[in-house]
């Protein structure tokens, strides 16, 4: 079983090793277990779905089961590793997402692959599993270290800061799409992730949603329109996407406090529109009057 789709329940380990490589190659393979390759010295290459991939110290894979992978180490290259499957009967991950939130981020992001770089302590948690599991494996501890390292990887960040370019693709488009009909799945879609995978990473770099952002635009827009043209307030709401006047004046009230027309009432400045539209169009982070970004 996958280790993504359902909320894993349970887990079985099915095979460990700590252990120093030489002049060592694996073939392409695949399982129905989930791995995780850990490089303590030296460096190795892996190859999976078709990728080939450079680990080097205190870096790590993670291959969801069924992928195809290999192996090949040219030099020394002192390693860990450990499989598993998202199986009953096996350990209790019920108390994992129960008790944070953390590794729920790492589990919506479903891609099979992933390398990343030990940012948290996947290091330690992992050899004390592995040292747990050669004594024997009390089962209660070994559920309770297993826990913890999916807790610390699900902290660690990618090789390559891959989440911070989802958030730039998904920029992108909000901002050539805003003020059309708009999904947080169709952004997610061009950005490559999973549309829950996409709201972790707005809440944990932005402080924000995709919808707030649209929402944001699209009235940064609607005040350029009120106070520099002179269209009815409803031409205004359809230009900037909204489906009625009646949304329209609901979310203007609710950012600003204001009506539309009190907005457009209470403007004694007006700006050259052409000059405005661009200073919108170049803007990553439209203001908020709650100081948020």
């Amino acid at each position: 079983m996958s280790f993504y789709g359902k909320t894993p329940k349970n887990a079985r380990i099915s095979a460990y090793y700590s252990l120093q490589w030489k002049d060592f190659s694996m073939e392409p393979h695949a399982h129905q277990s989930c791995e995780i390759m850990y490089v303590l010295s030296g460096k190795c290459k892996i190859f999976a779905n078709e990728q080939e991939f450079l680990l080097r110290r205190n870096q790590l894979m993670f291959l969801d089961e069924r992928v195809p992978h290999g192996l090949l180490v040219e030099s020394p290259c002192y390693m860990m590793n450990l499989e598993f499957s998202c199986r009953s009967p096996g350990l209790d991950l019920e108390p994992l997402w129960a008790g944070t939130p953390e590794p729920r981020s790492f589990w919506e992001d479903a891609r099979p692959v992933k390398k990343m770089d030990d940012s948290s302590f996947v290091g330690p948690a992992l050899r004390d599993l592995i040292s747990e599991l050669e004594k024997g494996g009390e089962p209660y501890l070994t559920g309770l270290l297993f826990q913890r390292l999916l807790v610390e990887l699900s902290r660690c960040r990618e090789t390559g800061n891959r989440g911070i370019r989802y958030l730039r693709k998904a920029r992108a488009y909000i901002g050539q799409h805003f003020d059309e009909e708009i999904r947080v799945a169709d952004v997610a879609r061009e950005a490559g992730v999973s549309p829950a995978y996409l709201q972790t990473l707005f809440a944990k770099y932005e402080n924000t949603s995709v919808m707030e952002i649209v929402r944001d635009l699209r009235l940064e827009k609607a005040c350029i329109l009120l106070r520099n043209t002179r269209q009815s307030v409803t031409d205004i709401a359809v230009a900037c996407g909204y489906n009625s006047r009646q949304q329209f004046g609901y979310s203007f009230q609710s950012l600003y406090g204001k009506s539309p027309r009190e907005y457009r009432n209470l403007q004694g400045r007006e700006e050259p529109l052409s000059t405005r539209i661009r200073l919108l169009e170049d803007c990553a982070c439209p203001a908020d009057p709650r100081g948020k970004r």
